[in-house]
């Protein structure tokens, strides 16, 4: 099925979505949910472009969606679920406004004019004129510079492609029959198919993980080598995790989802058949 078959489907039939136990989505339903989402988050009339950010795009639109397009679509619940789903839909708005600014050659230092003249024929005008003057404001350009600024601070990709860290968890989950813990799903996910790290940099957090994990815990090794969490997100976990699952306390979810470490034996067993799934 492709995600645009999704759409019209029969009334009655829906698409059943695998969710591990944080409520991300996993196995093949990863790729199937995220081109279902990248079709209505980049819909304008679903989700018009012109508002300043995502936290004030009316709720009016986000519950249309909801009620309208993804419940009669997907078998999915209005706890978890909708919480994944909606912060996946946000993040695919900003990627599309940001892509579509880009694609067209905007230029927020440029005339208004001349940005505005440049409206894709799928965004209607008033919305376009509303993101060409957000875009050229002098906060958004400061923010835009930092976002660079950023970015540049990655310095270790992962070799996943397009496939998320909550569905590489899953593989190795069931290859392994035990859950897996981060330390591992680093390591795994930052070295390539020789069993080499991507760089030196990634090859040093993970010997300093493994150093950390023998004297703490795998939460204190993985703040302890790579800082505090940001709000909202947790490294190395995905989409949809958030630091009060991981962090809360001993018998949060977290403790449903992670095991003490396995042995370096049992990862260097796994990691070229993982490596093999990701080609």
């Amino acid at each position: 099925m492709r995600a645009i078959d999704i759409f019209t489907l029969p009334p009655g039939e829906k698409v059943i979505v695998d969710w591990n136990c944080r409520n991300q989505p996993i196995d093949m339903s990863v790729g199937l949910l995220a081109q279902f989402l990248v079709h209505i988050a980049t819909n304008c009339t679903n989700f018009p472009i012109g508002y300043d950010k995502w936290q004030t795009v009316p709720a009016y639109y986000k519950d249309h969606v909801w009620d309208n397009i993804i419940k009669t679509k997907l078998e999915v619940n209005d706890d978890g679920h909708k919480d994944y789903i909606l912060k996946s839909l946000a993040k695919k708005w900003r990627d599309h406004r940001c892509n579509l600014y880009k694609s067209l050659k905007c230029d927020p230092d440029a005339p208004r004019k001349t940005n505005i003249g440049r409206i894709p024929p799928e965004v209607p005008l008033e919305q376009w004129i509303a993101f060409v003057d957000y875009r050229a404001r002098p906060d958004t350009k400061a923010k835009a510079a930092q976002n660079t600024t950023n970015r540049s601070h990655l310095t270790i990709p992962h070799m996943l492609g397009s496939k998320s860290f909550a569905r590489l968890e899953n593989e190795m989950e069931s290859q392994l029959g035990r859950p897996v813990t981060r330390a591992e799903l680093f390591q795994v996910g930052h070295t390539t198919s020789d069993g080499s790290f991507v760089n030196d940099e990634a090859r040093q957090n993970h010997e300093d993980l493994v150093v950390r994990s023998q004297s703490s815990s795998k939460n204190e090794a993985h703040i302890g080598v790579f800082g505090k969490e940001h709000p909202g997100y947790v490294r190395g976990l995905a989409l949809g995790v958030v630091p009060t699952q991981v962090y809360g306390s001993s018998s949060s979810s977290s403790s449903r989802c992670y095991s003490p470490r396995g042995t370096q034996a049992e990862v260097d067993a796994l990691r070229q058949p993982v490596h093999q799934l990701l080609q």
